[in-house]
């Protein structure tokens, strides 16, 4: 059950993970408006942003180093702390790294939580990307590799014909939690 509809002292955090432009911050700009209460959007480019390139290891900017892997934990443990203190969180996170998603269900062991994949074809991923011009070219097929199955999460969604708001509404339906018209 969701925070917004029963009493709880810890928030929910919901995780929509998948490649760049699959459309993880669409579909958390709609939830936030479709989920009853108040849910933070903890964005992957929130965190990256946090960042000085400059200053990471030599070589891809999203290595496997110890470096990046000290970061990303203290990310994941950033938001289950927000949640903690009774927040409700949505979280945009890329699949880079499978040790993500098992250090995610370290984290949020104690929490209320959900996982959903979010996918894309790779045609419908590259024309994303170039419309948006914000992101170095192939990224999100170099996003691709590795992907996961989709078995380890509660859902997974395919966003080249679905809208964000569609998806989002779908989500809202498996976690249970859509906000009534007033």
């Amino acid at each position: 059950m969701v925070r917004g509809m029963a009493e709880s002292t810890r928030g929910c955090v919901l995780l929509l993970i998948g490649p760049s432009s699959v459309g993880k911050s669409a579909v958390a700009r709609e939830l936030q408006n479709m989920l009853p209460g108040t849910w933070l959007s903890a964005g992957v480019d929130l965190f990256w942003g946090m960042l000085d390139e400059a200053g990471l290891p030599a070589g891809d900017f999203r290595s496997d180093s110890e470096e990046m892997r000290r970061l990303t934990r203290g990310w994941h443990r950033a938001v289950a702390a927000i949640a903690a203190e009774g927040n409700d969180v949505i979280v945009d996170e890329l699949w880079t790294h499978s040790w993500w998603l098992e250090d995610w269900r370290d984290v949020l062991k104690s929490f209320q939580w959900w996982s959903v994949l979010l996918s894309a074809s790779p045609d419908a991923l590259a024309a994303r990307e170039r419309a948006r011009e914000d992101r170095p070219e192939g990224l999100a097929a170099r996003d691709l590799v590795g992907r996961p199955d989709g078995t380890s999460f509660d859902l997974v969604l395919e966003t080249t014909r679905t809208a964000a708001p569609e998806c989002a509404a779908t989500i809202a339906e498996m976690i249970g939690a859509v906000r009534r018209p007033s």
